[in-house]
């Protein structure tokens, strides 16, 4: 069988290799289709580059147009932001604070990034947040009452409470009753009289008038005792019927209110957040 002749050669030493035709052919025919291959994955590469580089440069330009549509709080393009939200409270927002040189973060009810520091619920410089690392915002503790005094009365909790009240018939104080009213109440069943929402209701049937507290829900108090007062936020006032008395049941901050504590943070119903929530947004565009 023919052959072919390889020569290594070295300073002392000739070396002849035989090789069969065949098999030298079939090694050149495999190191050009390697070749091929290379060259192939070579050019799709750089396509997917290309078309990586496209697709980036595409939603750059989108994102430099919602800037130019007056998007007054897009400073730089978000389109690839995610935002955070503290565990277990996926209404609370976290964001770095702007302002602060600890690496704080801000909590707010609001999405809007960057976060508008005066509205948020305050500052932390840990994650959970906790009574020793949170500062709570003034200013926010304020818009939220001035919320709750418009809206707590419409709350399914404090309407169960007002029912609830109304059931007890003047019994031993329940479901949040406030207890700095029973002289009161005491008074009001020796005279036989209900408190109403005209102050009188004298001689109907209703049980004894009275006030409800609005907790925070992230310390419930046992049945038949009230929440502590860092987890009190108001009371509303109702009478021997169940109704509140006015027109948004004479709501009076509590003053003893803690945003957060052991227990947790800001433990609202969701009508209730929304409602605050709402009134943020309506603040940030003033």
């Amino acid at each position: 069988m023919p052959t072919s002749r390889l020569w290594l050669r070295s300073a002392e030493l000739s070396i002849v290799i035989h090789i069969p035709p065949q098999q030298l052919t079939n090694s050149i025919v495999l190191l050009g289709e390697q070749r091929e291959s290379v060259i192939r994955n070579c050019q799709q590469t750089n396509e997917a580059r290309a078309e990586g580089t496209m697709i980036f440069k595409s939603a750059l330009k989108r994102c430099q147009l919602v800037r130019q549509c007056g998007c007054r709080r897009l400073k730089q393009p978000q389109c690839f932001r995610f935002l955070s939200t503290l565990d277990q409270h996926p209404h609370i927002y976290v964001f770095p604070d702007p302002k602060s040189l600890n690496n704080a973060h801000l909590l707010t009810l609001l999405p809007t990034d960057p976060p508008t520091s005066e509205l948020a619920i305050g500052s932390t410089t840990s994650i959970p947040p906790t009574p020793r690392t949170f500062s709570e915002n003034s200013k926010f503790v304020v818009l939220m009452q001035e919320t709750l005094k418009d809206h707590a009365f419409e709350d399914a909790s404090a309407i169960s409470q007002a029912r609830a009240h109304a059931s007890s018939s003047g019994s031993t104080p329940s479901m949040g009753v406030a207890s700095s009213f029973d002289k009161a109440r005491a008074s009001q069943r020796m005279a036989g009289k209900a408190l109403s929402s005209n102050g009188s209701n004298e001689g109907k049937s209703g049980g004894v008038g009275g006030w409800i507290h609005l907790s925070d829900s992230r310390k419930p108090p046992d049945f038949g005792r009230i929440a502590e007062p860092e987890d009190i936020l108001g009371s509303l006032q109702v009478d021997g019927n169940g109704q509140f008395v006015g027109s948004n049941g004479s709501y009076q901050p509590s003053g003893t209110y803690r945003v957060i504590t052991n227990d947790g943070i800001l433990g609202l119903s969701n009508y209730l957040l929304d409602r605050i929530a709402q009134r943020l947004r309506n603040e940030e565009t003033k």
